[in-house]
């Protein structure tokens, strides 16, 4: 999973200078959720930095 996880997050997030994404590429801990929007009428358009990364949850956040 890791660096895997962490290395696509990177590719499809744009909104790289906040909080969240300073702390995702921190540490990624097994189960943790990244929630990406994408704000596009098709699948097919998902490309690098198209998405914006709105929640990242870590197990010891819940």
């Amino acid at each position: 999973h890791e660096p895997a996880v962490t290395s696509l997050v990177n590719y499809l997030v744009k909104n790289t200078d906040n909080s969240l994404f300073k702390l995702m590429n921190y540490k990624f801990p097994t189960s943790t959720f990244a929630k990406i929007i994408f704000d596009l009428d098709k699948w097919s358009l998902i490309n690098s930095k198209t998405g914006v990364l709105k929640n990242f949850v870590r197990p010891k956040d819940i």
